[in-house]
C-alpha cells in the first residue's frame, strides 16, 4: 500500500519537474500553477472520498455527479429566491442554503444506502435512479436556468482562507478523516469487514445493512462537499 502511494506521489513531482523543463518559460514553475492543479480537482478528491468508502463496502454510487448539480440547484434557488436568476444579495441567510442543500444531498445517499443495502438492489441499478433524476430536480428548482449568487460571502468557500486555498482546506480535510477512521477506528474495521464478506461479517454480529447504508450516506455528503466547493468557485448553479 504505502510503496503504491510513494510510486503516485514521485510520478507526480517526475511530471512537474518535466513541465517546468518543456513549459518553464510561460509560467509552468510559479507556486499558483501548482496550486491551481489542487484548487481545480478539491471537489474531484472530496467525491473521491466518499466513493472510496462506497466501494470498500463493494458497492458503487454513479450518481454523485447528478448530486453535486443538485446542490447546486437547491443552495442556489434557496439563496437567490425561487426565480430569481441573477442577485447580489441573499433571499436567506446562507447557512440556510448550504445546510438544505448538505441535507439533500445526506438524503440521496441514504436513499441509495437503502435501496442497495435493504432493497437488494445492484449498486449501479440502484444509483442509475438519482444519476437521471437528480439533474432532472435540480433543473426544475432553477427553472432550467442558470442561477448565479453575486455576494461575496458566497464566493468565499470557492476562493481563499488567509493565504490558503478553502477547497484545498476542505479536501484536505475530508481524505484526512476518512484515513483515520479507516485505518484506527472500529467503525472502518467494520466497514471493510462487509467489504471482504458481507454474509461472514453478519454471522460475527455486525450489522452489515446499517453499515451499507451509512457508507452511501457518507458517499452522498461528500458529493455535497463538492458541490459547495464548485459552486462557490463559479458562484452559480448550471445544474445542466
Amino acid at each position: 500500500k504505502n510503496s503504491t502511494m510513494v510510486v503516485t506521489i514521485v510520478l507526480f513531482f517526475a511530471m512537474y519537474i518535466v513541465g517546468i523543463i518543456m513549459y518553464g518559460d510561460r509560467g509552468f514553475a510559479k507556486v499558483q500553477n501548482f496550486l491551481n492543479l489542487f484548487i481545480s480537482n478539491a471537489g474531484l478528491i472530496v467525491v473521491a472520498t466518499g466513493m472510496t468508502i462506497v466501494m470498500i463496502t463493494g458497492g458503487i454510487d454513479i450518481s454523485v455527479g447528478s448530486v453535486m448539480s443538485l446542490y447546486a440547484g437547491v443552495c442556489c434557488m434557496i439563496l437567490a429566491g425561487y426565480g430569481n436568476v441573477n442577485v447580489q444579495e441573499y433571499a436567506h441567510p446562507l447557512l440556510v442554503g448550504i445546510g438544505a442543500g448538505l441535507l439533500v444531498t445526506l438524503i440521496c445517499g441514504v436513499f441509495n444506502g437503502f435501496l442497495v443495502a435493504y432493497m437488494n438492489i445492484q449498486p449501479m441499478v440502484a444509483t442509475l435512479i438519482l444519476w437521471s433524476a437528480g439533474r432532472a430536480v435540480g433543473l426544475l428548482l432553477c427553472n432550467s436556468q442558470i442561477v448565479y449568487v453575486r455576494v461575496p460571502s458566497f464566493q468565499k468557500l470557492g476562493a481563499y482562507c488567509g493565504i490558503i486555498p478553502t477547497p484545498i482546506i476542505v479536501a484536505a480535510v475530508c481524505v484526512a478523516i476518512a484515513s483515520i477512521v479507516l485505518r484506527y477506528t472500529a467503525l472502518g474495521t467494520y466497514i471493510q469487514s462487509v467489504g471482504i464478506n458481507k454474509k461472514a461479517s453478519r454471522i460475527a454480529g455486525f450489522n452489515s445493512a446499517k453499515i451499507i447504508l451509512m457508507c452511501y450516506a457518507i458517499c452522498g455528503l461528500c458529493a455535497g462537499l463538492a458541490g459547495m466547493v464548485a459552486t462557490s468557485r463559479i458562484y452559480s448553479a448550471d445544474t445542466n
